[in-house]
């Protein structure tokens, strides 16, 4: 399944983050060789803030952020 995802991109698909805010939480997952996840409270947190959460803790993991994909729930942040 990740190697289809990877060939899908066609870029430098060697690492990909994906974000997702469910309106408490970030989700954050990382496709390589494997698949890690990570928890984030971010509770009413605006778009800026959640962008900076999310950098600060690929960084703290030493994640690459080249290739970031990013989902809110259906009607966005309030």
């Amino acid at each position: 399944m990740i190697r289809g995802l990877k060939k899908f991109f066609r870029a430098d698909t060697s690492e990909i983050i994906s974000a997702y805010f469910d309106g408490e939480k970030i989700f954050i997952a990382r496709l390589t060789e494997k698949f890690e996840t990570v928890e984030v409270e971010a509770d009413g947190a605006e778009i800026e803030q959640l962008a900076e959460k999310i950098s600060r803790e690929c960084r703290q993991r030493g994640w690459k952020t080249s290739l970031v994909g990013f989902c809110l729930r259906e009607g966005g942040i309030q």
